[in-house]
């Protein structure tokens, strides 16, 4: 089963693979956002960290593929430090990014189906760990949580 720190995100993976486009993003407040979207989907969900969000995203994806309603959550209280979180939500806030996009890539003659994460800065960032020319970081992977792990490892 696929799992960030200890949630399995099979509904994300799916998602993904179904032609949804995932982005993450902190809001000034804290509060960690997790959209999912596409011609069939439309999921927004928040947290108090980027994988309690990814969990309500994943429960909800999982729900409406199945004809369900997606579940009514009450507003997140952010409090917890970026410590509690998940790597990508100590990785967004130890490099000042400000969120991420998720999609999936099918196979081409060299290389094998691949989900990528690409992270973004915000229009106001200016002293974040990475030069402001350098390319955006990107993980890569056959799941979504090995294209975490590939980002918050290699960069």
């Amino acid at each position: 089963m696929e799992r960030v720190g200890r949630t399995e995100l099979r509904g994300i993976n799916l998602a993904l693979k179904a032609g949804c486009r995932l982005e993450g993003t902190i809001e000034g407040n804290g509060i960690r956002v997790i959209t999912l979207n596409s011609k069939f989907c439309d999921i927004r969900t928040e947290g108090d960290t980027v994988e309690s969000a990814l969990v309500f995203a994943n429960e909800d994806y999982e729900r409406v593929s199945i004809g369900l309603r997606k579940i009514a959550r009450p507003k997140p209280i952010v409090g917890k430090s970026p410590s509690s979180g998940s790597y990508l939500d100590v990785w967004l806030h130890r490099t000042g990014q400000r969120g991420f996009k998720a999609w999936f890539e099918s196979e081409t003659e060299r290389e094998a189906d691949r989900i990528l994460i690409e992270l973004y800065r915000s229009k106001n960032f200016l002293l974040g760990m990475l030069p402001a020319l350098h390319a955006n970081p990107i993980g890569i992977g056959p799941t979504f949580t090995d294209a975490v792990k590939y980002l918050c490892c290699t960069h």
